[in-house]
């Protein structure tokens, strides 16, 4: 026998469907960063403007679509309230809207944040937050790659992805030693 929630999702249990409703989209929206959400029948949360504006024009929205709430209001979704746009637009339409003052705050910020060594996390070599080799491997790498050696034999090695030994093959990354 199966339980049949109304999103559509079957389960073997009723212990399993009962769970299910305490978090389904169905019965539960909830603010995730001021944005209204719920949990759709996959499992995933499911943002309420995104899906009022596919809804809107029928059909999927692709990944670099990003919805606007023209009264800046998160939780207004309303259909009319809402308009398609992309990330730069969209960047562009709260930054011509905002006072002088909120302007030279996020000039401020990001003049900050991009002055090097203040980007928060390095953005090159062993220093970079996200490195999985050091700069003697590297240097290492090279050698190999000059004698012969197989870029995808070296990343067994090291425990990387070969398209990261390719990389440096290239001088694409690691250019600056």
């Amino acid at each position: 026998m199966t339980y049949l929630c109304e999103c559509g999702r079957e389960f073997t249990t009723p212990q399993g469907l009962g769970y299910h409703k305490r978090f389904c989209g169905k019965y539960k929206i909830f603010i995730d960063n001021d944005y209204e959400a719920k949990i759709g029948p996959d499992g995933k949360m499911v943002y309420i403007h995104r899906e009022v504006m596919e809804q809107k024009l029928g059909r999927k929205l692709l990944p670099e679509e990003v919805v606007h709430h023209k009264d800046k209001n998160k939780r207004n979704n309303d259909p009319d309230n809402l308009e398609l746009t992309n990330n730069y637009s969209h960047g562009k339409l709260h930054y011509d809207t905002s006072s002088e003052e909120q302007k030279q705050e996020l000039i401020s910020h990001l003049t900050h944040k991009f002055k090097k060594g203040n980007s928060g996390y390095p953005r090159y070599g062993e220093d970079c937050h996200a490195s999985k080799l050091t700069t003697p491997e590297v240097l290492n790498i090279r050698d190999r790659l000059k004698n012969g050696e197989k870029g995808v034999d070296i990343a067994k090695l090291y425990n990387v992805d070969p398209s990261l030994i390719s990389q440096i093959k290239n001088n694409v990354l690691w250019k600056h030693i």
